[in-house]
C-alpha cells in the first residue's frame, strides 16, 4: 500500500518559501495561510483552489 495514501493531516513548519511548494507536489497538501493572502489577485486564487483555511493573525488579545 502506498504510504501516501493513509495520510490524514500533516504539520510542517516551513523554513523558506519553497517549502509549501515541494508539499504541494508530493502530497497535494493544502495549507493554511494568513488571512491577508486571500485578497492577493493571483495567489490568492491559487489558495482557494486548494481549499485553503485563512487564517488571521495578529491583533490584540481580545481579537484572538
Amino acid at each position: 500500500m502506498d504510504p501516501n495514501k493513509r495520510i490524514s493531516t500533516v504539520v510542517s513548519n516551513h523554513l523558506s518559501w519553497l517549502d509549501p511548494v515541494v508539499l504541494l507536489k508530493s502530497i497535494f497538501a493544502g495549507f493554511s495561510p494568513s488571512s491577508e493572502f486571500e485578497g492577493l489577485p493571483i495567489l490568492g486564487h491559487l489558495m482557494d483552489s486548494i481549499d485553503c483555511i485563512y487564517i488571521p493573525r495578529g491583533g490584540d488579545d481580545k481579537s484572538k
